[in-house]
């Protein structure tokens, strides 16, 4: 693991965990009031915060370790953190006789929308959308992936998958070899996420959903789908990620580049492949720096949003999410390798 994941501020956790919720509920004020369709009713619909108990991934390493910032028990569960909008209008059955009554019935109501966010985001990020996405689903639920916001965060160390698809990897060498061994990283990697989302949807009873995921989201949604189709009704990929196989002409256009461009590519790389994670960098930096820059990504990023008072909750939402001990965000370079 990437050594300056041990540089925290000496802010305790604690207070980066309240400071964390207090910019959460700003947010999740705004998604209530401020966001919602000029014809929509705001008594029509019920928000909730949740933490729902999920099972351990199988791959984690250190089952019977404790969550780096929740008082989990140990080797019992982790949890899920995130939103939920339910619009009591669409949920309602029709009543009898009554012909001013909601017409969607359990046959035709659509599944859930559960929205799984992107790379170092959270539940929260969606504050915009909610109400809008649940004009048109009963339910919505946006969530903290496992690593990530207010869900747990136990250490990234993970199994590596043995017996899948891919061989044992004894009777190959070479770059066969570091294929099977790269698709066994990735698929313990996926795992941690998939089978977190699985536990989660047991738990709350949904036989299924309408999954969406942004970016990272949008992976990782994929591969849930791969694993359960049986339970996803669609499927929404909003800008999701991914990395073709590497190339031979890929090196030879890099190499065309000039000296700058390929020393900063080189560097890149290096920092790449060190797991060196942008959440690590920020925490390695001075506080007031590392506060500037997630500053300037929501101004600079995020032109849409010109009210200062969202402005400066939806950054120290993303800033207290980044300044928590690193977990999910260390997928980047096992998740992210060409091929």
């Amino acid at each position: 693991m990437f050594p300056f994941s041990s540089f925290f501020s000496s802010v305790h956790i604690s207070e980066r965990i309240r400071a964390f919720r207090e910019a959460e509920n700003h947010l999740f004020e705004f998604a209530k009031t401020r966001f919602s369709l000029h014809h929509q009713d705001e008594s029509n619909h019920r928000f909730e915060l949740f933490d729902t108990p999920i099972h351990v991934p199988s791959v984690v390493k250190e089952a019977a370790a404790p969550c780096q910032v929740h008082d989990d028990a140990a080797g019992a569960n982790y949890s899920l953190h995130g939103v939920k909008v339910i619009n009591k209008r669409l949920n309602s059955l029709p009543k009898e006789g009554d012909p001013t009554a909601a017409t969607v019935t359990s046959t035709t109501r659509p599944a859930p929308l559960v929205l799984l966010h992107g790379y170092a985001n959270g539940s929260l990020y969606f504050y915009r959308n909610l109400m809008g996405l649940s004009h048109h689903f009963g339910s919505v639920y946006a969530l903290d992936m496992l690593g990530w916001g207010l869900s747990s965060r136990p250490k990234f160390d993970l199994l590596t998958a043995e017996g899948d698809d891919v061989g044992n990897g004894d009777d190959v060498v070479g770059d066969g070899k570091i294929y099977v061994d790269t698709k066994r990283k990735v698929t313990s990697a996926e795992s941690f996420f998939v089978e977190s989302l699985e536990s989660w949807r047991r738990h709350h009873d949904l036989p299924k959903l309408t999954l969406a995921g942004h970016s990272m989201g949008g992976y990782l949604s994929v591969a849930y789908a791969e694993r359960y189709p049986q339970h996803v009704e669609r499927l929404i990929l909003l800008s999701p990620v991914g990395v073709p196989k590497r190339q031979p002409e890929d090196e030879s256009r890099i190499g065309s580049l000039p000296l700058h461009v390929r020393a900063m590519i080189k560097t890149a790389r290096y920092l790449f492949n060190k797991g060196i994670t942008p959440g690590s960098f920020l925490r390695s930096l001075p506080l007031s720096k590392s506060k500037a820059m997630v500053d300037g990504y929501v101004l600079n990023r995020l032109p849409a949003i010109t009210c200062p008072e969202e402005r400066k909750h939806l950054g120290d939402y993303l800033y207290q999410n980044s300044m928590l001990p690193g977990s999910g965000e260390y997928c980047l370079n096992e998740i992210l390798t060409a091929g």
